[in-house]
């Protein structure tokens, strides 16, 4: 019989499996502010974003004038990077240890990119960000070497059904 400890802590290693995945979100979903805002021609960016993305922007904006097509391209080039780091999240947040680790490997080479720069906020904030998903990937095994927890009704604790259907369905 599995005891209440191992479901609580295969709920933790399950939640910390999620936050570490998503991080490759805000990696995606910050990276396509920037685009937009370096389209546009704002001088903000996000540290938190892609290093890649805003090295396509700057190879765009160097070869043209105001929005052209070289932009357009730009940012179809940087939702294909987002959309990657997206994925990455959605197989991650469901414990996908290669998504974890493919996302991490590109993301510190992406690190290694913005050091070439010396972009040194950028790379503190990759090394954090990269720590932080690193956290996610070692729930991710944890969840995985961790027994299945018997539903409620069979452990003899918390909710009773009358049959084994948790919930029970409405009465009529």
């Amino acid at each position: 019989m599995i005891n209440g400890s191992d479901g609580m802590e295969r709920a933790v290693a399950a939640r910390q499996t999620q936050v570490g995945g998503d991080w490759f979100f805000w990696i995606a979903g910050f990276s396509v502010v920037n685009s937009l805002l370096s389209a546009f021609g704002s001088q903000i960016h996000f540290v938190i974003g892609l290093g890649t993305t805003e090295l396509i922007d700057g190879a765009a904006h160097a070869g043209s004038k105001g929005f052209g097509t070289a932009n357009v391209i730009a940012l179809l080039l940087n939702l294909v990077a987002a959309g990657c780091y997206a994925l990455f999240g959605f197989f991650a947040r469901r414990g996908a240890k290669w998504a974890f680790l493919t996302g991490m490997i590109l993301y510190l080479i992406d690190a290694l990119l913005l050091l070439v720069f010396k972009d040194w906020l950028a790379v503190a904030f990759h090394a954090y960000a990269l720590f932080r998903i690193f956290q996610g990937f070692q729930a991710a095994q944890r969840f995985s070497r961790l027994p299945v927890s018997l539903p409620f009704s069979a452990m003899g604790t918390g909710p009773q059904a009358s049959s084994d259907v948790w919930p029970p369905p409405p009465s009529a």
